[in-house]
């Protein structure tokens, strides 16, 4: 049986079911002759180098279509070999068929005939058992994001950065990038909250843009900025901004702050989002906010307020 033609794409992951490392995701949809079409995904693991998982499934309809599973070694083509589909990182697919049972099933020994020719119809995964890389996977410099610019997609790039550089801030600097003052009402930031207390309102709405670059690959992508450990810099630091708000000194309906206590409580908060930023290649000379509080606050997608209202 030969393929005719192969439609494929590219994803990847960094949390990717019990692996946890960059993961690239090849999968495609196949015609072959006698009308037999079909579809595959792949699992790559660009970290550890381990073989090539591969989930193939052919068949005229999803009631008479079978799946079997196969995996390759880094560094040898023609070394694949079957596995049960079920040892495989996937699950609910049609009629997993074990190696064993291939001669009771025509079709899965033909699907793994096919299964050469798939390694050559997708670069990705053909590139990824020659090299054990797939070179748009390859981490980037990070250090080029600041030179890069903004991307135009202002959500959630430029809240990032800006609570970056608010946590980045020494505790005097941070008191004159407060508002004086905040009416007592809801804010969305992460879900809906009450509060009045300047620091406390503004400190939960950049914590909770501090959780969204925890995506940080989902959404600088466009740039081929792609890190994972710059991911879990964002987690830590979600962390360390969690830790400093569950104690009995915050509380957003209080309008008293105790600054002694808050300047050695965020101390943590601000090396980590510094370090973060030096990453990005942000110059710590300028960690003024590109967002000033009042315009965080009125902005749509953080919070209902209007800048009118302040």
């Amino acid at each position: 049986m030969m393929l005719n033609d192969i439609s494929n794409t590219l994803t990847f992951a960094f949390d990717f079911f019990n692996q946890n490392e960059t993961v690239a995701i090849p999968s495609g949809d196949m015609t072959a002759e006698e009308d037999i079409m079909g579809s595959y995904v792949a699992a790559a693991y660009l970290e550890s180098g381990a073989p090539l998982d591969l989930l193939l499934t052919i068949g005229k309809a999803h009631e008479s279509a079978v799946t079997i599973g196969i995996r390759c070694p880094v560094g040898d083509v023609d070394g694949l070999y079957p596995v049960d589909p079920n040892d495989l990182p996937w699950q609910m697919w049609p009629n997993e068929i074990l190696p064993k049972d291939y001669p009771y099933f025509p079709l899965a020994e033909k699907a793994f005939a096919l299964a050469k020719q798939i390694i050559d119809y997708d670069e990705n995964i053909d590139e990824y058992l020659k090299t054990g890389c797939i070179q748009s996977f390859k981490q980037r410099d990070l250090a080029k994001a600041f030179s890069l610019g903004l991307p135009d997609s202002t959500w959630p790039y430029h809240y990032v950065i800006t609570a970056l550089q608010f946590f980045s801030l020494d505790i005097n600097s941070l008191q004159a990038y407060l508002p004086s003052s905040l009416p007592d009402m809801y804010y969305e930031a992460g879900g809906s909250f009450r509060g009045k207390n300047p620091l406390f309102v503004v400190l939960k709405i950049h914590a909770s843009a501090i959780k969204a670059g925890v995506t940080w690959n989902e959404w600088i992508f466009a740039n081929g900025l792609i890190d994972k450990t710059i991911e879990t810099d964002f987690k830590n630091l979600a962390a360390l901004i969690e830790h400093a708000t569950a104690n009995e000194y915050y509380d957003l309906m209080s309008l008293t702050i105790d600054w002694d206590y808050w300047a050695i409580e965020l101390l943590p908060c601000q090396q980590a989002a510094r370090d973060i930023l030096t990453r990005l290649g942000w110059p710590i000379t300028q960690i003024i906010p590109i967002y000033t509080a009042r315009q965080v606050i009125g902005f749509d997608e953080v919070c209902h307020l209007q800048q009118s209202d302040i």
